[in-house]
């Protein structure tokens, strides 16, 4: 569950007075298209993070893992290509993301106010890698390490050309991405490059 604490971690801001704004969806832990609402309710927010403890276990456990499984003990009697599986994935949670604010999301936000900003790209980096222990930054480091390492292997053996690439592009990323949120949660909102 500290897994999908820190995954909330970005859809949560508290301000200096207490109050608390609610941001949906957040792609990628990167990028967040909607203005947020501040809900005034501590009831609302805890309703919202146990439905956000849904979606994320429904993201990841229920679509993204069983999509993949299939598709690496089908791949040679489906005959569909890497690239088709990822907009295939791209296109189902795509659509998940819009059923689930629709369905869950929707009806407890609308009755809040909408706030004037939007989160930035370092603001996100910065929520997020504060919401990380040493372990689970440790822990992350090395899942990051190792699905990078068996894409290189993928690529340089020619035993998975395309799927090792797409786990070196995509590791590669997210270990970027993991660096540079440890780095802006150290300089906290005073550091130099704040926006």
């Amino acid at each position: 569950m500290g897994m999908f604490r820190s995954m909330m971690s970005v859809n949560f801001r508290d301000d200096e007075k207490g109050e608390t704004t609610f941001f949906f969806p957040v792609l990628g832990g990167a990028w967040c298209p909607r203005k947020g609402y501040r809900i005034v309710s501590d009831e609302d927010v805890t309703k919202l993070k146990r439905y956000l403890g849904l979606y994320y276990g429904i993201l990841i456990f229920g679509i993204t893992m069983p999509v993949v499984v299939v598709y690496v003990r089908f791949r040679e009697t489906m005959g569909i290509s890497f690239p088709a599986l990822i907009l295939f994935l791209v296109a189902i949670v795509s659509a998940y993301v819009l059923i689930f604010e629709r369905v869950a999301i929707r009806g407890i936000v609308e009755i809040y106010e909408r706030t004037e900003k939007r989160l930035q790209f370092r603001e996100i980096q910065r929520m997020q890698g504060a919401s990380y222990s040493r372990a689970a930054l440790f822990a992350a480091g090395f899942f990051n390490l190792v699905f990078l390492a068996f894409g290189l292997f993928g690529v340089f053996s020619g035993i998975a050309v395309g799927p090792g690439l797409f786990l070196a592009i995509v590791f590669s990323l997210i270990s970027a991405q993991l660096a540079y949120q440890v780095k802006v949660s150290r300089q906290g909102n005073d550091g130099p490059d704040r926006t």
